[in-house]
């Protein structure tokens, strides 16, 4: 029985780990580096809040420099940085259900006009290699901001 499990343990962990994308393995830093696009914004839940981006393209490089341009083709430069945190949840009988979460802080100027946006993301998920959703949370609503790689 054992010989069976070792024979099919090879290949099968050939296919896995050669067929498919290692940015699972890498650190969000290095995933969010390139060229990606805000696709959509969701709302879910009560309330209603100005969004400072809603549309537009963002290129994240290292070590945390970032250029967006909006819809009307207007050039921002600045930075960006996730952090890595830990929120506490509800402890019973000293189990407490503690999550870690990644945040997103960016900055952006356009250095002609002199505008400047900011934003920070709560918590950011990759959903695949070329998509993630960023997250606010605002008193009882939520914005889920759908990224796609281009």
């Amino acid at each position: 029985m054992k010989k069976i499990y070792s024979t099919l343990l090879i290949p099968l962990s050939l296919i896995i780990f050669t067929g498919c994308s290692k940015d699972v393995f890498k650190n969000y830093e290095e995933r969010i580096e390139g060229t990606w696009r805000l696709d959509d914004v969701d709302r879910i839940g009560f309330g209603n809040a100005s969004l400072t981006f809603t549309e537009g393209r963002f290129t994240f490089m290292e070590p945390g420099k970032l250029e967006y341009t909006d819809r009307f083709g207007g050039l921002y430069q600045g930075s960006w940085e996730i952090r890595k945190q830990t929120i506490r949840g509800n402890c019973d009988n000293g189990d407490c259900n503690d999550r870690n979460v990644n945040t997103l802080s960016i900055t952006a100027i356009d250095f002609g006009t002199r505008d400047v946006k900011t934003e920070h993301f709560d918590d950011v998920k990759f959903t695949a290699t070329d998509k993630f959703n960023a997250y606010i949370y605002l008193n009882s609503t939520t914005y889920v901001f759908k990224f796609r790689r281009q």
